[in-house]
């Protein structure tokens, strides 16, 4: 037995000489995978050979010997090209010898090739090619169970039982042997990695020293060389790159100008590093001094500055330019900025063209499209008289393109202003529920031409927002008109109103197709629609989304979306939400008319209260503005009572806010203040459907007649309209809107319109602000307080202006019929006023 030992180890001797040689070798062919695995292979099946003819024959044709620890330690360094090769070689070797256990044998090897290549290959995936203790241990494992695995299969195919005898020296000859013989390459293979790695950091550190012999010559010509190449970059570059610093009187100084001054400025880099005071020449006093505040604020904060400025050249020609420059510390610890000028001469003229034309389709697009929108809309309403069937088809798809054609115009003018800045956000505290019945009310169309219902669910009543409600509305009719779109027929698009945190939440959904997952971050932006076909099939522009983001987060809301193809989408509207007010409720009896008693002294309100409970009427009573608000969204109320003053905010304001719903279009209003006269004199449009002014302390006989007369509905006269418009087209339209039981006349000049009203007084005037002679906003002056003005008309309106009138409508976005319906309202509260004064002094008399 001892000598079966002596032989089995000196037959796995012989790998040694596979290390030697490796050693030798080293890494002449390591450039290549495929050289290193031919050689490996040929090394290590050489080795195996040599070990199979010093073999241990232990029975007929059974040789115990190192060929599968060859194959084994094969992979570490010959990869799987080297296993294979090794493993080729040695089961040739194996079939040239012969004898009862060549079957074995060769399968065997296979084994081990197999099993030591996968191993290796899933074990270097993630760190480096090292051979380390646990692989060896893998790597012996595999070679002690290969013979067992080869020679229970073979047996079982040859219906014989496994020789144990030869198992049991081969399984631990092979195991001892990948162990032993493994770590031996692996201390090998750590030796020859260290001695390369001191090899390149000896080769590194003599071109260190090279480098440095070289240094004084070289630097010297290195940095001559990028001084010259920023140079003449920087005198290149289209525009003018600079360095400035302030001097010891604080005063701004060039230290580096490029040559790109010549260019543009006519002056010479020289010169204004010598002066740098030139500049004032060239700009306006007032362009001069942002000039200098940007850099003093600059110095102040260390932050860049950026301005935009025309400089007037000395031959006459002027010239836009961006100034840009930021702060930093030099070597010597000075504050110095490092900035460029460019040429935006013609970015500002393509700025002006733009304005121009936004001015033009303001105008000249707006008044023939409101026109042709407004004639078409009275004639499909049976205006002109009944239609055959082919004309009314005809009449309803001139229509319809029409009103695409306006929502084309206005979403275009929209974005425009979106992207300039310029849209103006009136927020104002407000009951949300309101706002979205409006939007349901302007999409009752859209549902008709559907076949689409609307169902709205309000799961927090009286939930207010701080908006800007003409925006809010633009917002909800846009989602309502996408889901109706997007709906089937027979469809229902659900609305929702809910909190969400410390946030009101609109949930507006649909159970349309959905939204495709690959269109789903390119939903929010311009001229995007997820099918071409769909601007076709469905309408539209792909702006209206887009807008409406902006829109909300100009409010300081959020807007996002859920969606399921095949199931629907639905759109959110987050805004932050405002708790509820104080208020009040006398007499809650139902049936009874309701009057809102907007009074910040309860005491006060009380004494109202009572006198109107005298006459039939149950109140409601506000003690400040944001309660009444939630009042006016919660119930429909038949009068209301205001003191001008209201908890320190102004009552007028909530006034003009009630005009703006529909309830509140026709709500008749006692002022009750201690200033009600002179509020009188200051009041514009937001008169209109005051009933009476009553001073503090109140005259509770007069507030009984007044509450009386409410009562008895005794307050009305005949409506007239004045509408001030140079479009004859535009007149008619109106005219007809309005119907022939309204007193209407018309002026087309400022001059002609002051002439009417010194003749004559109007209920409401219709007012255009683009005219002839001069600005239609110059006849406001001669306006009387108690009539109503609306600003009709293609400009857009500013807030302050805004603030003079009752109301301001742009063209192409508002029909002629709500205009007409407006102004019915208005002449109607107008009437109402003016008789009850004459029925107050005939009283008197």
């Amino acid at each position: 037995m001892m000598e079966i030992i002596a032989k089995l180890i000196e037959s796995c001797a012989v790998v040694v000489v596979a290390g030697i040689f490796l050693t030798l070798v080293g890494q002449r062919f390591q450039t290549s995978a495929i050289r290193n695995g031919i050689v490996v292979g040929v090394i290590f099946g050489a080795i195996g050979i040599v070990s199979l003819l010093t073999a241990v024959e232990v029975g007929a044709g059974y040789r115990i010997d190192a060929r599968d620890v060859a194959v084994a330690l094969s992979v570490p360094v010959g990869g799987t090209v080297g296993v294979a090769i090794t493993a080729a070689i040695l089961s040739l070797s194996r079939f040239y010898l012969g004898g009862a256990g060549m079957l074995e044998g060769i399968f065997t090897l296979c084994l081990v090739a197999v099993g030591s290549a996968v191993f290796w290959t899933n074990a270097q995936k993630h760190r480096e090619k090292r051979l380390f203790l646990k692989d060896i241990l893998v790597l012996a494992s595999i070679t002690a169970a290969s013979p067992v695995i080869a020679s229970l299969i073979v047996s079982a195919f040859a219906l014989e039982a496994p020789d144990f005898s030869v198992l049991k020296l081969s399984v631990p000859t092979n195991f001892a042997g990948t162990m032993l013989w493994g770590v031996v390459m692996a201390r090998d293979a750590e030796r020859r990695w260290v001695l390369a790695a001191f090899g390149k950091r000896e080769e590194q550190l003599r071109s260190v020293a090279n480098y440095v012999s070289d240094a004084p010559r070289g630097l010297d010509h290195l940095v001559h060389a990028l001084a010259t190449q920023l140079q003449a970059l920087a005198n290149n570059v289209p525009g003018i790159l600079f360095q400035l610093y302030l001097d010891e009187k604080a005063s701004p100084r060039f230290r580096y100008v490029s040559k790109g001054a010549n260019r543009l400025l006519g002056i010479s880099p020289e010169k204004l590093v010598e002066r740098a005071d030139i500049i004032s020449t060239l700009v306006s006093p007032e362009a001069l001094r942002k000039i200098l505040e940007s850099i003093r604020d600059s110095a102040a904060d260390f932050t860049p500055w950026t301005n935009e400025a025309e400089f007037v050249l000395h031959d006459g020609r002027s010239l836009w330019l961006r100034i840009a420059a930021e702060p930093r510390y030099d070597s010597d610890d000075r504050l110095v900025w490092d900035g460029s000028m460019f040429d935006i001469t013609q970015e500002k003229r393509n700025e002006q063209m733009k304005n121009e034309f936004i001015s033009t389709v303001n105008h000249e697009l707006r008044t023939p499209l409101t026109s042709i929108r407004g004639s078409l809309g009275l004639v499909a309403a049976g205006t002109a008289g009944e239609l055959p069937d082919k004309a009314a088809a005809l009449i309803k798809i001139a229509l319809s393109n029409s009103e695409r054609l306006v929502g084309l115009i206005n979403d275009i003018l929209d974005i425009e202003k979106i992207e300039a800045g310029r849209m103006t956000f009136d927020l104002e505290r407000q009951p949300i529920t309101p706002l979205i019945e409006q939007a349901i009310e302007a999409c009752k169309g859209y549902l008709v031409d559907y076949g689409v219902t609307i169902a709205f669910a309000d799961h927090e009543g009286g939930m207010e927002a701080t908006v800007d409600g003409r925006r809010m509305h633009q917002v909800l009719v846009n989602l309502m008109s996408n889901a109706i779109k997007f709906s089937p027929k027979t469809g229902t698009v659900e609305i929702r109103l809910e909190r969400k945190g410390d946030c009101i939440r609109i949930v507006v959904s649909d159970n349309g197709p959905g939204i495709d997952e690959t269109f789903r971050d390119r939903v929010f932006k311009k001229f995007e629609q997820a099918d071409a076909s769909d601007s076709r099939e469905k309408g539209g522009t792909g702006l209206g989304l887009s807008i409406v983001k902006a829109l909300v987060e100009g409010m300081n809301g959020d807007v996002s979306f859920e969606t399921e193809v095949g199931v629907g989408t639905s759109f959110y509207v987050d805004l932050p939400a405002i708790g509820s007010s104080d208020r009040q409720t006398i007499d809650a009896a139902p049936g009874r008319p309701r009057v809102l008693i907007c009074e910040d002294e309860m005491d006060i309100a009380q004494i109202i209260s009572l006198s109107l409970q005298e006459y039939g009427f149950a109140s409601d009573i506000a003690l400040n503005m944001e309660a009444a608000k939630a009042f006016l969204s919660e119930t429909d109320y038949d009068a209301m009572t205001l003191d001008v003053r209201l908890a320190g905010e102004s009552g007028i304001t909530l006034l003009n806010d009630v005009r703006r719903l529909k309830s509140g279009a026709n709500l008749p209003v006692i002022v009750i203040s201690v200033i009600a006269d002179e509020a009188r004199q200051q009041i514009n449009g937001s008169a209109i459907g005051i009933v009476d002014w009553l001073e503090k302390p109140i005259d509770l006989h007069r507030l009984k007649e007044t509450v009386k007369r409410m009562r008895e509905g005794n307050y009305q006269r005949k409506p007239s309209v004045l509408h001030v418009e140079d479009n004859e087209d535009v007149l008619d339209v109106v005219a007809a809107s309005l119907g022939d039981d309204l007193a209407f006349s018309c002026a087309r000049t400022v001059s002609e319109a002051r002439t009417k009203l010194s003749n004559a007084y109007f209920d409401v005037i219709i007012l255009d602000l683009d005219l002839p002679d001069e600005p239609g906003e110059s006849l406001l002056d001669c306006v009387p307080p108690e009539t109503a003005v609306i600003i009709f008309s293609a400009m857009d309106v500013d807030e302050k202006l805004a603030r003079k009138v009752q109301a301001a409508m742009t063209k192409t976005r508002t029909s002629e019929l709500s205009i007409a319906s407006m102004v019915r309202g208005l002449v109607a509260l107008n009437r109402n006023a003016i008789n009850a004064d004459q029925n107050a002094e005939g009283a008197h008399q």
